[in-house]
């Protein structure tokens, strides 16, 4: 599990997260993509889910506290993984990323 935010620096990262560093800099480019989709008068996506080819899934859940962009990561071989299950994660990290702004 990996929190970054638009810039691609890591904020935040699991214990067993594999090059948080990396994933996060991959993860803001696909910020560019879901700028680009509204361009072709398509929805604004808030989540990306990708699976390579070793068969695990790496779900990128995009949102935002104040002005600022932020993306959870989450990588896992459990093929159920959709982006609706960390809502309520989202929301709780939008909470403390706003007040974290205020100070």
């Amino acid at each position: 599990v990996l929190l970054s935010d638009e810039a691609g620096l890591p904020l935040a990262a699991s214990a067993n997260a594999d090059n948080p560093e990396a994933m996060a800099g991959v993860s803001s480019l696909l910020l560019i993509l879901a700028d680009r989709i509204p361009r072709h008068g398509l929805s604004a996506p808030d989540a990306f889910v990708l699976r390579d080819r070793s068969g695990k899934l790496t779900m990128h859940r995009i949102f935002a506290a104040g002005e600022k962009r932020y993306l959870l990561t989450v990588v896992s071989e459990d093929r159920q993984l959709s982006p609706d299950l960390f809502d309520a994660v989202v929301g709780k990290l939008e909470g403390l990323l706003a007040k974290g702004r205020g100070r």
